[in-house]
C-alpha cells in the first residue's frame, strides 16, 4: 500500500520545547484535534471560494496586536503590516485579489 503524502508529517514530534507542543495542541483542539499537517494532500480543498472570510484588516490586526508566545507582549510587527498594506494597494490598483 502506498503511503499518503502529507505536508509536514511528524511536525508535532519535531517540536523540541514542551510549551511549543502545548500551544500546538491547544490550537488544534479548535479544529477537533485534527493535525492539518497529517491530512493527505489529496484531501485538501483547493478552492479559494471555500476559504474563510478574512479581510486585510484581520491580517493587519493579527500582525500588530497578537501576543508573542515567548514575551507575552504585542507583536507590533510594523514591517509585515507595511508589506501587507503595500500589496493591498497594488492589488487594488491592478484590480486583482491576488496579493503575493
Amino acid at each position: 500500500m502506498a503511503s499518503k503524502r502529507v505536508f509536514l508529517k511528524g511536525y508535532f514530534a519535531s517540536l523540541k520545547q514542551n510549551d511549543a507542543k502545548e500551544r500546538y495542541l491547544n490550537k488544534i483542539k479548535e479544529i477537533n484535534g485534527q493535525d492539518p499537517y497529517e491530512i493527505p494532500k489529496c484531501e485538501w480543498e483547493d478552492d479559494v471560494e471555500s476559504w474563510p472570510d478574512v479581510s486585510y484588516i484581520h491580517v493587519g490586526m493579527y500582525l500588530l496586536f497578537s501576543s508573542s508566545p515567548y514575551t507575552k507582549e504585542q507583536l507590533m510587527n510594523y514591517d509585515s503590516t507595511c508589506m501587507l498594506v503595500t500589496n493591498v494597494v497594488k492589488a487594488i490598483k491592478m484590480g486583482t485579489r491576488k496579493l503575493w
